[in-house]
């Protein structure tokens, strides 16, 4: 029987996020650079994960969680470019940010996985 594994479980869920937020950005907003940019390097953490996962050493191992960590610090990197985006239309509009439990840095979805990463 095979194990659970989180960090392959976690970083699987991150990677259709980025793959939703890719097409949310793309059609309807019609952005396209920056979400390309995420697109890759949110999908790049799972890769990296399974890399690891299947690691010839210890090293191997090491340096793969290593890599699937950099991807979410760029993931986190083209989010904000996007996120002040978006605060700055709100506001011209009229409007104000949308602040809720799930858009809390604490609940980010790729703080989270970074944090597991970093502690394997």
């Amino acid at each position: 029987m095979k194990r659970d594994n989180i960090v392959r479980e976690k970083s699987l869920a991150f990677a259709v996020r980025a793959v939703n937020l890719y097409k949310v950005l793309t059609g309807e907003r019609g952005e396209r650079v920056m979400s390309k940019q995420l697109l890759r390097s949110g999908t790049s953490v799972g890769a990296n994960v399974r890399e690891a996962l299947n690691a010839e050493s210890t090293a191997d191992f090491t340096h793969k969680l290593a890599i699937a960590q950099k991807e979410c610090d760029e993931t986190l990197y083209w989010l904000v470019p996007h996120r002040i985006h978006h605060l700055h239309r709100a506001r011209l509009d009229g409007r104000r940010g949308n602040r809720t439990a799930q858009n809390h840095p604490q609940h980010n979805p790729n703080n989270e996985v970074k944090f597991i990463i970093h502690n394997s």
